[in-house]
């Protein structure tokens, strides 16, 4: 009888697309997200590229590759929920791989374990920065910002009374043209607020 040879025969890579072409593929799919949504996803993804030295198979993103994502990130001075957020889009990208086949089922997602725990976000959360006049100035004269005055008249003017009055958001959306009144004796313009007890305050 012929002898059978015992060598077993090389383990063949798996061969998967590049992960650009993949998340061009994710994007295309959820088109119908809002072009400001698609453009911030967009945005994440192209930071990691860069991030990880370019473009690689999606099949060889490591929990390594997260990492270096994640302290370029950090060396930024992103805080735990921006850099959770961009995380979590790329794993979301990579489970859409997986669930599409892109990568083999045996693939895990190295990004998930690599977030924020929840204690961390919102410890962060608590500490809060005051805007510059610098940065208000940008912000509130911003055209997209200004073009809300005809398109979106409630988030303009309601952010506006929430700058001016350092209310709660809460306390400015819950307003009535009957909460704005003019003091009978200043002559000045006032929103009449609860303050969450018995009593109002005016502001």
């Amino acid at each position: 009888s012929e002898a059978r040879s015992s060598t077993a025969e090389p383990t063949v890579p798996t061969v998967t697309k590049p992960f650009s072409v993949v998340f061009g593929k994710y994007l295309a799919e959820n088109k119908e997200r809002q072009p400001r949504t698609q453009s911030q996803i967009l945005f994440g993804f192209l930071k990691f590229t860069a991030a990880i030295g370019g473009d690689k198979p999606v099949g060889d993103i490591t929990r390594e590759a997260g990492r270096t994502y994640k302290e370029a990130m950090l060396s930024k001075n992103l805080g735990a929920a921006s850099v959770n957020k961009y995380l979590h889009g790329l794993s979301r990208c990579l489970e859409w791989a997986k669930g599409n086949g892109y990568v083999p089922e045996a693939w895990v997602n190295p990004i998930k374990v690599l977030m924020f725990a929840k204690k961390v976000v919102r410890k962060q959360a608590t500490k809060s920065i005051r805007f510059t006049d610098e940065e208000l100035t940008a912000i509130f004269n911003d055209a997209e910002f200004t073009g809300w005055k005809t398109r979106h008249p409630e988030f303009y003017y309601g952010l506006l009374a929430l700058l001016l009055t350092a209310a709660r958001r809460e306390e400015v959306y819950q307003l009535d043209k009957a909460d704005l009144r003019q003091d009978s004796k200043t002559g000045v313009w006032c929103f009449h607020l609860l303050d969450g007890g018995d009593e109002d305050k005016e502001k």
